[in-house]
C-alpha cells in the first residue's frame, strides 16, 4: 500500500522519464541566452545604429550660406599705369598651399589644432585638456576650438559666444571634415584668417607686416604672425610691439614641444625674433581716393575678388596730398582757426586724377571732399549767371548794384535783404564785373530774372547733386552740396554737357567739344573773376578761369579754377562749423589752388593728349586772335540791357545811377515836369525793378513782365511816337476808346503838358497822325488785343500801389543775413 501510494506519489510530482528533464532544461537554457542577447541588443545595438544614422546626417547635412563677412569684396586698385595703390574691403589675397613654407603650417598647427590631422572637426581630446587648463588656471587660457571649427565661424557663422552657435559649429565642422581635405581645409583657413590690420589671410599678413610673400616667411615671422590669431588687436605689433614678441615666444615653445622644431632652431628664431622692428604704420596714401573707389566700386557691382584700375594720376596725388599739407600747418590752423582743407583734381571729362578729404587720413577717415555736406556760399552764383544767360542776358550787358529787397515767402512781413561784401555798392556797371566782385544785390537781380526755379532746373541739369529750395536766399548758396559734386558740375557748365564724376574709365569718354558748343560767356565771367576780380589772385603763368566762394560768418571758403586740362575744386573750414578769421575763397582756397597748380603744371606739359575741354584752347574762344574773322560783326549787335531800380525823373525819364533814358515808343514831348506822365510814372516805377534793353538812347523797359511803355500808353498818361510800334498803337487806341488820362473829356490837349476840355481827338487840325478818324489808321481787329492791353495796365497800376506800400515795409525791416560774401 505505501508503495503503491509511494508510487503515485512520485508520478504526480515529476516526470518519470529523465530525457524530458533534459529537454526542458535545454530549452529553458536557450530562453535566457535570447533575453541575454534581447537586452544586450536593447542596451547597445539599438543606440549604436540610431547614433551612426545621427552620425550620417550631421556630417552628411548641407551648410549654410558664407556668412557677410566671407562674402565681402576685395577691391585691390591699380593706378592709370597699372601700379597697385591700395585695397579696400577685406585684403584678401590668394595663395597656394604648396607656396606656404612648412615652418609656417607647422607654427599654426602647434598653437592653434596640434591634432588637426587626427579629429574629424571636433577634438573632444582638445575641449578635455582646455577644461582642465581653464579649471586649474582659474579664468580661459585655453579654447577648445579646432582650425576646422574656426574655419566654420569665418566664414558660415557670426561670432557671438552662444551654446546654439556652438553647437551649430562642431556639426558644421564635421560636415566640412566629411567634404573636403585637410589640405583643403588648412589652406581655406590660412586664406581667411584674421590678422589685424585689415589683413585677412597669410598673404595679406605678410605683406603688410613683413612687406614680403608669404613664401617668404621665417620661422620668426611665422610664430609671430601665428600668435596673432588668438588676438589681432591685442597683439597687433604696429600698436604692442612687445606683446605680439612674447607671443611669438610662446608659439616657438609649442613647437619645440610638439618637435617640429630642435632646441637650436627655437634658440635661432628668438634671436631672429629680437631683430624684427616695427614702426607705427603710416598715414595710408592715397586714403581718400581708395575710400571713393571702393564706394563706385560697390554701386557697379563687383565679384568678391576684384582688380580694378582706377583714374588717379600718382604725381598729381602726391602734388594734392603735399600741398594740403604744407600749406595747412598747425600755425596756420592756429592764426586763422582753420582746420580742415579738401581738393578734387578732375579732367573736364569727369575723370578724378586725386582727391584729398582731409589734412590728415591717419587721424579722420571722414573724406570731406565727397561726404562733407557744406553751403557753396558765393560758389553757386555761377549757376544763376549761367541761367540767366541762357535767358538770353549777356555778360556785357549792364546790371544795378544797389541793395535789394525780397519778401520771404510764407513769412508775412518778413523780407530778405542780403548785403554786399563790406557793405559796398557800385551802381550801373557791366554783368562780368559784378560777377568778377562778387555782388550780392546782383545775383539775386539775375535770379529774379531768369527764374528761381529755372536756375535750381539748371543747376541739377548741370549734375548738382542738391535739393535747395526756390527762396530768396538761392543765389547766395545757402544750401548743402559736397566739393566733388559742385566742380563736377561747374565742368557740366563749361562744357554745356553733364560730366559724371569717376575713378574708373568711363564706358563712354567724352570728347572735347567743338568750340562753338563752350560756355563763352561763363567763361568770361571766370575770366574777368581771375583778372581783375575776388580770383585776381590766383593768377598763374597759363590762361585760367575761376570762381571763389565764401559763406556767412566765414564758415566755408572755396575755389574753383580751371585750365585746358584741368579742373580744381578746393575747401577749406571746420567740421563743427566754427567761424574761420576772415578766411575768403581767394585767401587760403586760392592758395591751394595756386600752390597746387604750380607745381602741376610741369606734369601736364608732359601729358601727351591729355582730355580737353574744347578742340580748341578756352583763352581763344573767350579772346579770338587779333586778325581772326568774326563773324558776329556782319550782323547788327544787340540791343544792351539794364537791370535792376531806376528813380523816374521829374519829367518822367528813367535815370540808371547816372544814366538817363527816355521810354521808346513815348512822344518825347511828353516828358516834361507837371505832365500826367511826370505825375503818375513815380507811382509805378519809381526805385521798381525793371530790365529795359538800350537803343539809340531811349529804353524799352519790362516792369513785372509787363511792357512799360504799354501801360502808359494804356492809361491814357502819354502820348505815343510815330515810330512807335504796333502794340504801343492799340494800347493807345484802347485809352482814346475809354477816354483815359489825356484823352479824357476833362483834357484839352492844346501843348506838350497843358490840358482843356475843349480838345477832341476826332478833329483833323489837332490829330497829329493827319488822319481824321481814329478808326482810319487803327485796324479794327485790334479791339481784342486792345482790352487785354488795357486789362494788363490796370492790373499793372494796382500792383504797384500794391508794392510800393510793400516796399515801404521793406525799407524799415533788417538788412537779414549776408549769405554770400565774395
Amino acid at each position: 500500500m505505501n508503495d503503491q501510494y509511494s508510487g503515485r506519489f512520485m508520478s504526480v510530482s515529476g516526470p518519470r522519464n529523465p530525457d524530458i528533464r533534459k529537454a526542458l532544461g535545454r530549452l529553458l537554457r536557450r530562453a535566457y541566452i535570447f533575453a541575454g542577447f534581447a537586452l544586450l541588443a536593447a542596451l547597445f545595438l539599438v543606440p549604436a545604429i540610431t547614433g551612426l544614422m545621427a552620425w550620417h546626417k550631421l556630417t552628411n547635412g548641407t551648410l549654410p550660406d558664407r556668412n557677410a563677412e566671407a562674402e565681402r569684396a576685395t577691391y585691390v586698385f591699380l593706378d592709370e599705369s597699372g601700379r597697385e595703390i591700395g585695397v579696400r574691403g577685406p585684403n584678401r589675397k590668394p595663395v597656394s598651399f604648396a607656396n606656404i613654407p612648412a615652418h609656417t603650417v607647422q607654427a599654426f598647427l602647434s598653437i592653434e589644432d596640434r591634432r588637426f590631422y587626427d579629429h574629424g572637426g571636433v577634438d573632444p581630446i582638445g575641449i578635455a585638456r582646455a577644461a582642465i587648463s581653464n579649471y586649474e588656471a582659474g579664468r580661459i587660457v585655453e579654447g577648445g576650438s579646432t582650425i576646422t571649427q574656426q574655419l566654420v565661424k569665418n566664414i558660415y557663422l557670426t561670432s557671438e559666444q552662444t551654446l546654439d552657435r556652438k553647437m551649430q559649429e562642431a556639426v558644421y565642422a564635421m560636415r566640412l571634415e566629411n567634404r573636403l581635405t585637410k589640405q583643403e581645409i588648412l589652406e581655406d583657413y590660412l586664406h581667411t584668417v584674421y590678422f589685424g590690420s585689415n589683413a585677412y589671410g597669410i598673404e595679406a599678413a605678410a605683406e603688410i607686416y613683413f612687406g614680403k610673400n608669404a613664401n617668404k616667411l621665417s620661422l620668426a615671422e611665422s610664430a609671430m604672425l601665428a600668435g596673432l590669431i588668438k588676438a589681432p588687436s591685442n597683439y597687433n605689433p604696429f600698436q604692442r610691439e612687445e606683446l605680439a614678441r612674447e607671443r611669438a615666444r610662446l608659439v616657438l615653445g609649442s613647437m619645440k614641444r610638439d618637435k617640429t622644431i630642435t632646441p637650436i632652431q627655437e634658440q635661432l628664431a628668438l634671436y631672429d625674433l629680437e631683430q624684427i622692428s616695427f614702426k607705427k604704420k603710416p598715414a595710408e596714401p592715397n586714403g581718400y581716393f581708395l575710400d571713393l573707389a571702393a564706394t563706385q566700386a560697390e554701386e557697379r557691382g563687383t565679384s568678391t575678388y576684384n582688380t580694378l584700375e582706377t583714374t588717379l594720376d600718382r604725381p598729381f596725388q602726391t602734388i594734392a596730398e603735399n600741398t594740403i599739407r604744407e600749406i595747412m600747418t598747425e600755425e596756420m590752423k592756429t592764426s586763422y582757426n582753420v582746420s580742415e582743407a579738401a581738393m578734387v583734381v578732375m579732367r573736364p571729362t569727369g575723370e578724378v586724377l586725386a582727391i584729398v578729404g582731409g589734412t590728415d587720413y591717419g587721424r579722420s577717415q571722414f573724406n570731406r571732399a565727397t561726404s562733407a555736406q557744406r553751403q557753396p556760399g558765393s560758389l553757386f552764383k555761377a549757376f544763376v549767371y549761367d541761367a540767366a544767360m541762357k535767358k538770353g542776358w549777356r555778360p556785357d550787358d549792364y546790371v544795378v548794384d544797389v541793395p535789394m529787397t525780397l519778401p520771404v515767402p510764407d513769412k508775412k512781413g518778413e523780407y530778405y535783404k542780403p548785403a554786399n561784401y563790406d557793405d559796398r555798392y557800385y551802381g550801373i556797371l557791366e554783368t562780368k564785373s559784378a560777377f568778377a566782385y562778387s555782388l550780392n544785390s546782383v545775383a539775386l537781380r539775375l535770379q529774379e530774372y531768369a527764374g528761381r526755379e529755372q536756375v535750381i532746373a539748371d543747376a541739377r541739369a548741370a549734375g548738382l547733386d542738391a535739393n535747395p529750395d526756390p527762396w530768396p536766399s538761392l543765389a547766395l548758396g545757402v544750401f548743402e552740396t559736397n566739393l566733388l559734386d559742385i566742380t563736377a558740375a561747374y565742368a557740366s557748365l563749361v562744357r554745356n554737357q553733364k560730366v559724371e564724376p569717376t575713378v574708373f574709365e568711363p564706358e563712354r569718354r567724352l570728347m572735347p567739344v567743338a568750340p562753338d558748343r563752350i560756355n563763352k560767356d561763363l567763361l568770361t565771367l571766370m575770366q574777368e573773376s581771375v583778372q581783375s576780380g575776388t580770383s585776381r589772385t590766383t593768377q598763374i603763368s597759363v590762361p585760367s578761369f575761376g570762381k571763389t566762394g565764401t559763406t556767412q560768418d566765414y564758415r566755408d571758403a572755396w575755389f574753383i579754377g580751371m585750365t585746358d586740362n584741368l579742373i580744381v575744386g578746393v575747401w577749406v573750414g571746420n567740421d563743427d562749423y566754427t567761424p574761420m578769421k576772415k578766411i575768403t575763397g581767394a585767401a587760403l582756397p586760392g592758395l591751394i589752388w595756386k600752390t597746387y597748380m604750380e607745381q602741376a603744371l610741369p606734369h601736364l606739359a608732359l601729358e601727351k593728349n591729355a582730355p580737353t575741354f574744347s578742340t580748341k584752347p578756352l583763352a581763344e574762344i573767350v579772346n579770338p586772335p587779333e586778325g581772326e574773322e568774326d563773324e558776329s560783326r556782319y550782323i547788327s549787335p544787340p540791343r544792351k540791357r539794364i537791370l535792376g531800380p531806376a528813380r523816374v525823373n521829374a519829367d518822367g525819364s528813367l535815370n540808371f545811377y547816372g544814366r538817363t533814358y527816355y521810354l521808346a515808343g513815348i512822344d518825347r514831348g511828353a516828358y516834361q515836369s507837371y505832365t500826367l506822365l511826370a505825375d503818375k510814372l513815380p507811382q509805378i516805377a519809381n526805385r521798381r525793378e525793371m530790365m529795359c534793353e538800350i537803343y539809340r538812347g531811349a529804353a524799352k523797359c519790362e516792369l513785372n513782365g509787363r511792357d512799360l511803355a504799354t501801360t502808359i500808353a494804356a492809361s491814357g498818361w502819354a502820348p505815343i511816337s510815330t515810330d512807335a510800334e504796333s502794340d504801343l498803337w492799340y494800347a493807345e487806341q484802347s485809352a482814346r476808346d475809354a477816354g483815359k488820362g489825356i484823352w479824357g473829356d476833362a483834357y484839352q490837349y492844346g501843348s506838350w503838358g497843358t490840358y482843356s476840355a475843349s480838345y477832341s481827338v476826332d478833329e483833323p487840325m489837332n490829330d497829329r497822325y493827319g488822319a481824321s478818324s481814329p478808326d482810319k489808321y487803327r485796324p479794327q481787329s485790334s479791339r481784342l488785343i486792345v482790352g487785354e492791353a488795357a486789362a494788363s495796365a490796370a492790373a499793372s497800376v494796382a500792383e504797384a500801389a500794391t508794392e510800393a506800400s510793400e516796399e515801404a515795409v521793406a525799407a524799415t525791416a533788417g538788412t537779414g543775413a549776408v549769405a554770400g560774401l565774395d
